[in-house]
């Protein structure tokens, strides 16, 4: 059973909630609009370079902008 945590409601799970979902998260646009922002904002491109950094740890065109 599983019990509402609000309203102490018990519940029967159904046999697809009961199975693992493959999720996939696609973050390459998200990098490339971080890098975009390197090029055209200067003054915060370290700060850019960083959160690409911490998504893709080997990115080198990130990397060249904390020179």
């Amino acid at each position: 059973l599983i019990v509402c945590a609000y309203c102490q409601s018990q519940f029967v799970p159904d046999v697809e909630d009961a199975r693992p979902m493959e999720s996939v998260i696609g973050v390459h646009s998200d990098i490339q609009n971080l890098l975009e922002k390197c090029k055209t904002d200067p003054a915060n491109r370290r700060r850019f370079a960083s959160l690409i950094l911490d998504l893709d740890p080997t990115n080198r065109e990130a990397a060249e902008y904390l020179r």
